[in-house]
């Protein structure tokens, strides 16, 4: 359970439902970001009471990890959801265990790598190929197609699609505005719809 319950509140981290922050040997304090916990780093974090190099947006903050107590308390029902049931009928589907596993095997938050920026997808296929064989039933081996499907469902839904990969964090893309002629025709061609 002590097990269980610690990758669970390494989960809630990493989802951004507990914080934690970083308390460098001058005083200067940062948020600790979410893909941290998806490191190996992290587990030194939690357990050791050591100084830790968390990675930054252009750098590397070096220091103590705290979490506010209370946080962890009043967050506690939510972290403790991510404790996996043992009941079978609550497993996940093979599909679904191989993508956690890859994507936390990766560091993966959000399909995206610890800094928010874009994970090639030959990564993530060749993270499957290796634990293939490993989670899926012996009927589904030889289903090439599937290794596809396990890898959209781990990269960030806007990544499928490829693109370059420039190693800085994808910034959210605004809303997209028809020109005003286009929005008017739109509208125009609703009206004549309408009255025809």
């Amino acid at each position: 359970m002590a097990a269980s319950a610690g990758l669970a509140l390494k989960q809630a981290l990493a989802d951004e439902i507990v914080a934690a922050i970083v308390i460098e040997e001058d005083g200067t304090t940062t948020s600790v970001p979410p893909g941290f916990w998806r490191t190996p780093k992290a587990e030194v974090a939690l357990t050791q009471d050591v100084l830790v190099s968390v990675p930054l947006e252009g750098r590397v903050a070096v220091g103590h990890v705290y979490m506010s107590a209370d946080a962890i308390r009043d967050g506690w029902a939510q972290i403790l959801r991510f404790v996996r049931p043992k009941d079978p009928k609550h497993l996940f589907s093979p599909s679904i265990e191989l993508a956690m596993v890859v994507s936390n095997n990766l560091g993966l938050v959000n399909g995206r790598d610890e800094i928010g920026a874009r994970f090639p997808k030959v990564k993530v296929l060749a993270e499957i190929e290796r634990l293939w064989a490993k989670y899926m039933p012996k009927d589904l081996n030889r289903l090439e197609q599937r290794k596809s499907y396990v890898a959209a469902l781990i990269r960030h839904p806007e990544d499928d699609t490829g693109g370059y990969i420039s190693g800085k964090p994808v910034e959210p893309k605004a809303e997209a505005v028809a020109p005003k002629a286009r929005r008017q025709a739109r509208a125009g061609a609703v009206k004549r719809r309408k009255t025809a």
